[in-house]
C-alpha cells in the first residue's frame, strides 16, 4: 500500500475557494508553487476533504484542517509541476 494517497479537496484562501488535488503524506499535503506560494499564503488557507454531493444533491460531512506553516512549508518556483 501507497504511503501516499490523491485527494481531491477545496482550499479556502481568504474567502475565496479553489478545489485542488494534493498528495498527502501522513500529516503533509503537497500541491504545487501556483497553487500555495508562501507560508504568509498557506496561513491563511484551510483545507476541506470530501467536498461533495451525495446522488440526492445533499452536501456530505466533510472535514476541515487549518494549515501550520510554522511547523512545516517548502515551496520551488523552478519546480512547479505535477508530479
Amino acid at each position: 500500500m501507497s504511503a501516499a494517497l490523491w485527494h481531491e479537496c477545496r482550499f479556502t484562501i481568504n474567502k475565496g475557494a479553489l478545489l485542488v488535488k494534493a498528495r498527502v503524506f501522513w500529516c503533509l499535503l503537497l500541491t504545487n508553487n501556483h497553487v500555495l506560494d508562501s507560508a504568509k499564503a498557506a496561513a491563511a488557507c484551510q483545507a476541506e476533504f470530501n467536498f461533495q454531493e451525495n446522488a440526492a444533491g445533499t452536501m456530505q460531512p466533510s472535514e476541515v484542517f487549518a494549515f501550520t506553516p510554522t511547523e512545516f512549508f517548502l515551496t520551488d518556483k523552478d519546480h512547479d509541476y505535477l508530479w
